[in-house]
């Protein structure tokens, strides 16, 4: 079958759901689905040169009933969460319902800006210490290398930075949504801008050169475009909405012109090999297809129960005896013919095959659909619901890039589980109480 097939059918599911259905840009459905037409648009590009102008039948239908099965499954926790709260179907406001901005001391952005840099530099030590010299690019990749093969190599410092990593990135995150939330709806000084500003980049290089690749700037783009999106569109009249929908997509477009060179030269600031700008960002995106046809081609399957899926579990399932001890974590994938990824959907086939796609979709799809109709759109409290934005931003990046690759393997561990954590007591003491930096103000409600 044509890989020119996927691409029509799933363009017109896309085009089925944002059209006929009416969701929104950001709901869970339209954006796996968008991730899955843009990764076979890339496809396309590299076919002759990959030799995947054609894909097997099971690895088409696969995508297409997994695509379907999360659009249905968006649809019943919508109406459900439209019953269950008593929302209106078609809710028409004539006014815009005035957001209160949220007020925060600017110790905390400058403590957050602080955390980054000191992490920053904790980094430069690093790559300075066991990449040697050369030109950036030799010595990102140097580094790189050290990060994947011999990670333990750094020792003991290397885990206490993990720790002010998750502390930067819950801080982070939580100044991001601050940022988009106020701009929304008061004048924010362009000294208090500036300070944003250099608290995201700081992160954001932090991140690049801590694990030598850009998903975490990736991640933390997608983040800040949904965040944005739904804090302009909440509660506002309908003609707004259609306004900040048209506004949204040209930022959007606008965003890709910008990314595709960006992605290019920070690939080469953290060591990729020189290509050239197109074909470094449609063969990043190709790769989960070309991987998941692989799979599916060479029927490659796993020996232990979530070897490939939940590698993050593996301590816990080493202690219950459910997986030999001296079995290591199978982060990355035994072949590298394009890349080393599989879609969101391969690592579950690899495990579990047809069914086990279809039931860990279905949770995962369930999961966020709840997350977006019952804690955000239908939301009635409204600190809940600025808490869930941000849980929904953070944790959307597994939908972007459904057509890449699983990130939702990193979910299930104890890092993720302390960064929400962290996540919700900075964010319960920094927007609902200020405890300690409102130097005397009292909170709005």
């Amino acid at each position: 079958m044509s890989i020119l097939h996927l691409v029509l059918v799933c363009t017109i599911l896309l085009l089925f759901e944002v059209i006929l259905l009416k969701m929104e840009y950001t709901s869970p459905a339209v954006i796996f689905t968008a991730s899955f037409a843009v990764c076979s648009i890339c496809t396309t590009f590299l076919g002759e040169l990959w030799d995947i102008q054609m894909i097997q039948e099971e690895t088409f239908f696969l995508i297409i009933s997994s695509i379907i099965l999360f659009v249905v499954i968006d649809q019943i926790t919508r109406w459900a969460c439209i019953l269950l709260t008593g929302s209106k179907i078609k809710l028409r406001i004539k006014e815009d319902v005035k957001q209160k901005p949220i007020f925060v001391s600017k110790t905390v952005l400058y403590m957050a800006l602080m955390i980054s840099v000191v992490c920053l530099f904790w980094t430069c030590g690093y790559i300075l210490r066991f990449a040697g010299r050369g030109s950036l690019n030799a010595v990102m990749a140097a580094y790189k290398n050290v990060v994947n093969t011999d990670v333990a190599s750094f020792g003991l410092s290397r885990k206490l930075l993990n720790q002010f990593m998750k502390i930067a990135t819950a801080s982070t995150y939580l100044c991001l949504f601050i940022f988009i939330h106020n701009s929304g709806c008061t004048n924010i000084a362009k000294k208090d801008k500036v300070l944003y500003y250099l608290t995201f980049a700081a992160f954001v290089l932090f991140r690049m050169l801590l694990s030598g690749g850009r998903q975490g700037a990736l991640f933390f783009v997608v983040a800040w475009i949904t965040m944005y999106y739904i804090c302009n569109t909440h509660k506002m009249s309908t003609v707004k909405v259609k306004s900040q929908r048209k506004k949204y997509v040209a930022y959007l477009i606008v965003a890709i012109c910008i990314i595709f060179p960006l992605f290019y030269y920070s690939g080469r600031m953290v060591g990729r090999k020189q290509t050239d700008v197109l074909y470094a960002a449609t063969a990043y995106l190709s790769t989960g297809i070309y991987g998941l046809e692989q799979e599916i081609k060479n029927h490659y399957h796993s020996s232990y129960w979530g070897e490939i899926s939940f590698p993050g579990l593996y301590p816990i399932l080493k202690f219950l005896g459910v997986i030999p001890k001296y079995l290591e974590e199978q982060s990355f994938l035994p072949f590298f013919w394009h890349g080393n990824t599989v879609s969101l959907l391969g690592r579950w086939y690899w495990d579990f095959g047809v069914m086990g796609v279809y039931i860990m979709l279905s949770l995962v799809a369930f999961a966020f659909c709840w997350l977006y109709y019952a804690k955000i759109k239908y939301a009635k409290n409204g600190s809940k619901r600025n808490f869930a934005i941000i849980v929904y931003g953070y944790c959307v990046h597994v939908l972007y890039f459904a057509g890449y690759d699983d990130f939702f393997m990193n979910f299930p561990s104890l890092n993720f589980t302390l960064t929400m954590l962290l996540l919700y007591i900075f964010y319960v003491a920094i927007v609902q109480y200020r405890v300690k930096f409102t130097y005397g103000r009292r909170r709005i409600r």
